[in-house]
């Protein structure tokens, strides 16, 4: 087959970060997540060669997959292989190079492995199907069909997963986002953040908890100790809390919502993961838990957590969360979703 003009393609796919909705959002509720600028290249191309080779930043070697020959020991058990081979099938393509670029530490918990599995899918419809590249034009056809593909392999390797940060880095901007085993996704909304930045400081601290291990562990925990309701019920409360301070429906919902979202982080103090050197820290600094707070965020605690709280009421903790290691994203959010080009 001859390699023409429309047999390469340029994928980009933001960062993600969840606000509000770790681990309920597997038990059907919805989560509250928005995208950072920030992005994951993919560079795709069609070969006439019978193999796909895969260069990236996110590991070392270069990754040659070929049906029939065994696979390099470094890639074994990575999400990148059964997607490839799934991704070749389901477009029927053949010869790919793909040149991944990570625009963000991995370490920073910020959806390095959602944005591969979408982006490597995005490329691979748009190779078989260029006028998708118009993405307004096809919303909610293929487009959506390449998250789920993306989420079902996250599924696959994680054994779980509810793939909110697959649609966040689709669509863009402040999103809700809910599922069912029935219904992928279930609900999507689009939420104003024009005030996002006001409040949210967010913090690395370059740990990069493993999702599978650590997610799995702390939903254990919150079952095996019959918290589940009660989380489900603070998370819910500490979310609809700061979802009215964005949009400006009383006064004095600051101290409100950071209340809440105080006490939602209390349920998960007990967890065996939860990073307790960060919280002996913070309390020491002046208005804790009064004029600002925070919260952890990804699998356990130990990706990135994020301060609520006007800058002002923020210097001391920051300062603090400096001399701990962690260090503060320099990032503008929310930002739009992923693009083709």
């Amino acid at each position: 087959m001859a390699v023409g003009m429309n047999d390469a393609v340029r994928v980009k796919v933001p960062a993600k970060l969840m606000l509000f909705g770790e681990y309920s959002v597997l038990w059907g509720q919805e989560c509250l997540a928005f995208s950072l600028d920030r992005f994951m290249t993919i560079d795709a191309s069609r070969t006439e060669a019978k193999s796909v080779v895969i260069e990236s930043d996110l590991w070392s070697e270069l990754l040659e997959l070929e049906r029939g020959r065994p696979i390099p020991a470094f890639a074994e058990g990575h999400l990148i292989v059964p997607l490839i081979v799934r991704l070749q099938k389901q477009f029927s393509l053949t010869g790919l190079r793909l040149k991944i670029s990570s625009g963000w530490d991995i370490s920073d918990g910020l959806g390095s492995s959602s944005a591969l599995s979408l982006g490597v899918c995005l490329a691979a419809a748009s190779l078989s199907r260029p006028e998708i590249r118009d993405l307004k034009a096809d919303f909610p056809g293929v487009l959506w069909d390449c998250a789920r593909i993306a989420w079902e392999n996250q599924v696959q390797q994680q054994g779980f997963a509810s793939g909110y940060d697959i649609a966040c880095q689709l669509m863009g901007g402040l999103m809700g986002f809910s599922f069912t085993k029935e219904q992928w996704p279930a609900t999507v909304t689009a939420y104003k953040h024009r005030k996002l930045s006001d409040y949210v400081q967010v913090f690395s601290g370059g740990r990069g908890a493993p999702t599978k291990g650590v997610g799995s562990k702390t939903i254990a925990w919150i079952e095996q100790n019959q918290l589940k309701l009660k989380f489900i019920d603070l998370m819910n409360a500490a979310k609809d809390s700061f979802l009215k301070v964005l949009s400006n429906e009383a006064s004095n919902l600051e101290q409100i919502a950071i209340a809440k979202i105080a006490e939602l982080r209390s349920i998960l103090l007990p967890s065996p993961f939860f990073p307790l050197q960060l919280e002996d820290a913070l309390k020491t600094c002046r208005g804790f838990d009064r004029d600002f707070t925070y919260k952890t965020t990804g699998a356990g605690g130990e990706d990135a957590i994020i301060l609520f709280g006007t800058p002002k009421h923020t210097e001391e903790a920051r300062h603090k969360l400096a001399s701990l290691g962690w260090h503060q994203l320099d990032i503008n959010f929310p930002c739009h979703g992923a693009s083709i080009e």
